[in-house]
């Protein structure tokens, strides 16, 4: 997860050229969680020292990033909070005003790739 979230940090901007790495990049971290919440809870720990849930939210509502993003991102919230089952990474994913942040992002409802 280390090695991803520098490569994450690593897009200062996602454009044309980088998009579909960006979006790779948020899908292995999603499978990296995932497989530490099962296998490894310092994986887990590791999400949540670096705020990457706060940096989610916040390029969620970030009006120019691309739809193609925010559709990773909205999946990989999704499929956190269906898979997630330990107490206290359950906590984090909901305290902090995180879903409160998400209820009031603007999201174009008419389409149906963000549905």
């Amino acid at each position: 997860l280390q090695a991803l979230h520098h490569k994450l940090e690593a897009f200062h901007v996602v454009d044309d050229r980088n998009r579909e790495e960006a979006v790779e990049t948020i899908r292995q971290i999603t499978e990296a969680l995932i497989w530490g919440e099962k296998n490894d809870t310092s994986v887990f720990d590791f999400f949540c020292e670096k705020n990457l849930l706060a940096h989610f939210v916040r390029v969620l509502g970030v009006p120019r990033t691309p739809k193609i993003i925010k559709t990773q991102l909205l999946q990989t919230l999704s499929i956190l909070v269906q898979n997630i089952t330990r107490d206290t990474s359950l906590y984090y994913l909901f305290s902090n005003n995180y879903v409160n942040q998400l209820i009031r992002t603007p999201f174009d409802w008419s389409d149906e790739e963000i549905l």
